[in-house]
């Protein structure tokens, strides 16, 4: 209950490039939305999603590492899906 009312992700994992999977797959379908991503929704974390990723961050006052962490899920999932 506590994450819904701080509004924080709950047990998210750190993605960089080199991550795969579903949550993956969700960050590009999410980034595709906000026109920040122009790759296939594959669930590869490569280049294109680590420049997507950044393009994000700087547009939402982040460090732009490229990885999603913490601060990063934070403003993603405020995003309506």
């Amino acid at each position: 209950m506590a994450s819904i009312i701080t509004g924080r992700p709950v047990n998210l994992p750190e993605l960089k490039k080199g991550s795969r999977g579903e949550l993956v797959k969700k960050v590009q379908r999410i980034l595709k939305s906000t026109q920040d991503y122009i790759g296939y929704v594959d669930g590869e974390f490569g280049e294109i999603t680590e420049s997507a990723v950044q393009s994000w961050q700087v547009r939402n006052n982040l460090p732009d590492t490229g990885i999603i962490d913490e601060a990063t899920w934070r403003t993603l999932s405020q995003i309506p899906q």
